[in-house]
């Protein structure tokens, strides 16, 4: 069974953004790389094909990423397993069999005119290191759509599935501090990001 904790940014969003994307692709990426192949033009009329074809499959790969990372993006819940789906590849972790699992918070960042810096707010996250594979899982623990915390029950549902499962100790001790904070989360009225 499918527990949908969250699908990424709101319908609205995705429209709005995919439409101004590719609408900038079609305009600013042929013109861009036209230019491009003029300026090199002057050398050699090859060097001119050469720099357009490398600007166009350079500028149209980030596209796509983009786009693929704006509608895919989603995780969910099936059964104890947190499933993280990106633009290209899906993550899985059971958490019921997961040896470690951690809750704590990430520094958020804005950028702005190119410079990134941390605006002093915390991003709940919460990081499980598969039991076959050996590699984390990073799940941030906000609605992106809502920018705020996941829904209660979203919250409970990931306590309970790290908790499904038994752990030798200290591990077992760490797992059921990060259920409690997750059950902690769920209780605080205001979800907000702080």
């Amino acid at each position: 069974m499918r527990f949908q904790l969250h699908s990424g940014q709101s319908a609205g969003f995705k429209g709005g953004m995919a439409s101004a994307v590719i609408v900038l692709a079609l305009t600013i990426v042929p013109a861009f790389a036209f230019v491009a192949g003029v300026i090199s033009g002057w050398a050699s009329p090859v060097l001119a094909w050469v720099v357009r074809l490398v600007i166009l499959a350079g500028l149209w790969t980030l596209v796509v990423w983009f786009l693929m990372w704006l509608l895919r993006s989603a995780a969910w819940l099936e059964g104890t397993v947190l499933v993280r789906r990106g633009g290209f590849r899906t993550r899985r972790c059971d958490l019921a069999a997961a040896p470690r699992v951690v809750l704590d918070a990430t520094p958020e960042t804005q950028t702005v005119n190119g410079v990134t810096s941390r605006t002093g707010r915390h991003l709940p996250r919460l990081t499980a290191w598969d039991a076959h594979t050996g590699r984390a899982v990073t799940f941030l623990l906000i609605d992106p759509a809502a920018r705020r915390w996941l829904d209660p029950p979203k919250l409970r549902a990931l306590a309970d599935a790290i908790l499904a499962g038994p752990r030798p100790e200290p591990l077992a001790a760490q797992a059921w501090q990060a259920a409690q904070g997750l059950r902690a989360m769920s209780a605080d009225p205001t979800g907000r990001i702080r």
